[in-house]
């Protein structure tokens, strides 16, 4: 089978071929990156979004410095398991994230929407320096060596995840 298509096709003109395979190369390229390109619109800050606050920001580096994001993720899927979480996260949600917090793994809980579900800073300070405390059997390592304007920080961008 595949000796009489390669013969047929050494039997074909080389104008033939080339045009055949420049355009299958064009038609890729094409759906690859043209289409989807003008299928994208601009993306602009949905209702949640909002221009962090300097301590905020603080918080975010932080959060990031410290490796929070391998164990939460702050995206909310729309799919029945995290219907508890919140609504789905948009694209617009993130116009203020850059690099976007999506996070690895959920070993923890989500954070996208933490600063609706546990309105607390005392607890959310708390949380920082004694997980296993507030939530027994937690395996979040204790950040309890942050300095207090680091801790903070963190739990204030906490807080403005709504």
């Amino acid at each position: 089978m595949i000796r009489r298509v390669l013969r047929r096709l050494g039997e074909m003109p080389l104008w033939l071929v080339v045009i055949g395979a420049a355009s299958v190369f064009t038609f890729g390229v094409y759906v690859t990156v043209v289409w989807p390109a003008f299928q994208m619109a601009p993306i602009t800050p949905e209702g949640r979004a909002h221009p962090y606050t300097a301590v905020e920001n603080t918080g975010r580096l932080i959060y990031f410095r410290e490796g929070c994001w391998y164990c939460h993720t702050q995206q909310v899927r729309p799919v029945a398991a995290d219907r508890a979480l919140g609504p789905p996260a948009l694209p617009g949600d993130y116009y203020y994230d850059v690099p976007q917090p999506m996070g690895t793994e959920r070993t923890g809980p989500d954070l996208f929407h933490v600063g609706s579900r546990i309105p607390s800073y005392i607890w959310l300070k708390d949380h920082l320096v004694n997980p296993q405390k507030e939530v027994p059997g937690s395996v979040m390592p204790s950040y309890s060596y942050l300095s207090v304007g680091d801790q903070d920080a963190l739990v204030r961008y906490l807080l403005s995840l709504r």
